[in-house]
């Protein structure tokens, strides 16, 4: 029996894994469409979104009902409970990916960049891929010192947030100037988001090792 619910965890844990290992690749589809290589991935940003979004949502009712037929001892509830923070900021992070699909059908590709912002964004998607999976390595790998190596990076993320911000707020530019800043500071914010949402996966590493975690609980973080 204490077999089966742990195969039973397991299976919800690498499935949930799986559908968070696809936003660094979907993350690389929005550096592409930025950058001009291509122009019809906003369609394949969104549909990644409401995939992960989808199969965040089964997660807590599978879970209630795994425990409900078990015993769950107190390892048993920490895997648990790290899957519901798991899940849950898995549905922010598709979230993200949603409202940056919507600003990419937005973007005019004929619009210089004059301001550089472009760039800005594609390291900001790098940092951002890279936190990720560094995140979900530890989560699988139950490695507190990856788990908690996110800081150097997510800095660097929020110091270009910052810059893109500044950057639209600067006059002198063309209307359609001022409507590409604007629609790259809001993929930006959301980028930054993708980015915070990556430290707390890697905290729900570290309460799996240490039974403590830095990370608030589950609530209205977006």
């Amino acid at each position: 029996m204490r077999q089966v619910f742990a195969d039973e965890l397991t299976a919800v844990e690498q499935r949930l894994q799986a559908a968070l290992d696809r936003v660094p690749e979907t993350l690389t589809l929005v550096a592409e469409q930025l950058d001009g290589r291509r122009n019809d991935h906003a369609d394949w940003v969104a549909g990644d979104a409401e995939q992960l979004r989808q199969i965040a949502k089964t997660i807590d009712p599978e879970l209630v009902l795994i425990c409900a037929r078990q015993a769950p001892v107190a390892g048993d509830l920490r895997l648990v409970l790290a899957l519901l923070e798991l899940a849950h900021h898995a549905i922010l992070i598709a979230n993200q990916l949603g409202l940056i699909a919507e600003q990419l059908t937005e973007i005019n590709p004929d619009t210089p960049d004059h301001a550089g912002t472009t760039d800005e964004l594609s390291q900001m998607i790098a940092f951002a891929g890279r936190q990720l999976r560094e995140a979900l390595t530890a989560v699988d790998t139950r490695d507190l010192t990856s788990a908690r190596g996110r800081e150097k990076q997510d800095n660097e993320i929020d110091q270009i947030n910052r810059r893109i911000f500044k950057t639209a707020l600067e006059p002198g530019a063309t209307t359609a100037q001022r409507e590409l800043a604007m629609r790259h500071m809001l993929i930006s914010r959301s980028i930054e988001r993708i980015g915070d949402n990556a430290v707390d996966l890697g905290e729900q590493a570290a309460f799996l090792v240490t039974r403590l975690c830095r990370s608030v609980p589950v609530g209205p973080r977006v």
